[in-house]
């Protein structure tokens, strides 16, 4: 059997963590859910802890899968891997999105606009105290689409 490379050991330890803290969520979420009045307990919270039930178990599953190194334990590995990056560029995206939302509402005057306006920069200049400033700042008829 190959030696087990430093990374692989410390993947391994990180899953064996993050699936022993979802346990202790999970326990302590059940010892609340089951002292709670039953009319305060819904499927739909049992559901959500089920499911971070599942993702202890995954973790852990993964990490044995890593230590002893076998197949499995790499599959889930870089699953796990592809989720997050996924997650990373979801939060990502949006923190760009809040950012020019805010950049733009900044340049004109406060107000803020849909997306197809801030991507061709319309920046409307009339006053705050112009009865006609809430119907001005909409984005004008026939700009073009984000693409």
């Amino acid at each position: 059997m190959y030696p087990r490379p430093a990374a692989v050991t410390v993947l391994a330890i990180f899953q064996f963590m993050g699936g022993a803290l979802w346990l202790l969520i999970v326990a302590l979420g059940f010892v609340g859910a089951i002292s709670a009045p039953q009319a305060y307990v819904d499927t739909s919270s049992i559901l959500v802890w089920a499911a971070l039930l599942g993702l202890s178990v995954f973790q852990i599953v993964c990490g044995i899968g890593l230590w002893r190194l076998r197949g499995y334990g790499r599959t889930m590995q870089i699953v796990t891997a592809w989720v997050a990056g996924n997650e990373a560029a979801a939060i990502g995206a949006l923190r760009a999105l809040s950012a020019a939302e805010t950049s733009y509402a900044v340049a004109n005057g406060g107000y803020y606009d849909s997306e197809t306006c801030m991507a061709v920069g319309v920046i409307r200049t009339i006053s705050a105290r112009d009865p006609r400033a809430a119907s001005a700042r909409t984005c004008p008829a026939g700009w073009p689409p984000i693409e």
